[in-house]
């Protein structure tokens, strides 16, 4: 069942909806205080199989976590460290935008060139071919 949470509750309210909550229930809140708490609550609580959403104004998802035991968990493949490398991997690539860094892959190597240059003919001649380690396959290289 979806149950809105009022942005008037007290803490002690909510601690009671969230605590009453059955597997299958989705939450929705449109304050990220309330997103955030009740984040906490499923963990102290120990629920299973609740889903809780963060709501603009307009009643679209923002956010959403849903609570799961490790037995149900999907494997998605990569385990926690690599998961972290991964993130560290989308910081550098922030990193790479704001520094106004374009990575293209060109074949079966990935270069770097200033994102002004982009198609430019200047492109080729500034591109640095990045030392992925191989690690970066090219769409050329993968099997059909």
């Amino acid at each position: 069942m979806e149950k809105e949470i009022s942005l008037a509750l007290s803490q002690q309210q909510l601690r009671d909806i969230v605590s009453a909550a059955q597997s299958g229930d989705t939450l929705n809140t449109a304050s990220t205080e309330q997103f955030e708490t009740i984040k906490k609550l499923l963990i102290e609580y120990k629920l299973v199989g609740l889903r809780v959403c963060l709501l603009d104004e307009d009643g679209y998802i923002l956010r959403q976590v849903s609570s799961r035991s490790r037995s149900e968990s999907v494997d998605a493949g990569l385990n926690g460290r690599q998961q972290r490398v991964i993130k560290a991997l989308e910081r550098v690539l922030e990193a790479c935008d704001k520094e106004n860094i374009a990575l293209v892959g060109y074949s079966d190597s990935l270069v770097a060139i200033p994102k002004q240059l982009v198609n430019t003919e200047l492109a080729s001649s500034e591109a640095r071919e990045v030392e992925d380690s191989g690690v970066y396959i090219g769409a050329d290289l993968l099997k059909p």
